[in-house]
């Protein structure tokens, strides 16, 4: 087991490279949405695992619409603290 909040924080990262992991990050839940969609909607799946398919995709699209409503909060926040 390994604690790996020791080696890395959020002060660690430049701000670039926090910009970087949010796009990546959005990128990679954009693709899982894609393929659970796509499950879905295919002729050979039926049932619950349609039912599933259905149910995953749309709570990666509630996890990615909560990461871009954080982000501006935090945006906005920042903004705020610098002007004062």
């Amino acid at each position: 087991w390994h604690d790996w909040s020791s080696d890395v924080c959020s002060s660690d990262l430049e701000a670039g490279d926090a910009a970087q992991l949010y796009t990546q990050t959005l990128a990679v839940l954009d693709m899982s949405i894609e393929q659970e969609v796509e499950v879905a909607i295919s002729p050979n799946v039926h049932g619950e695992l349609r039912i599933h398919a259905c149910g995953r995709a749309e709570a990666l699209r509630q996890f990615r619409n909560l990461l871009e409503l954080y982000r501006s909060e935090a945006l906005a926040q920042r903004a705020a603290d610098i002007a004062g």
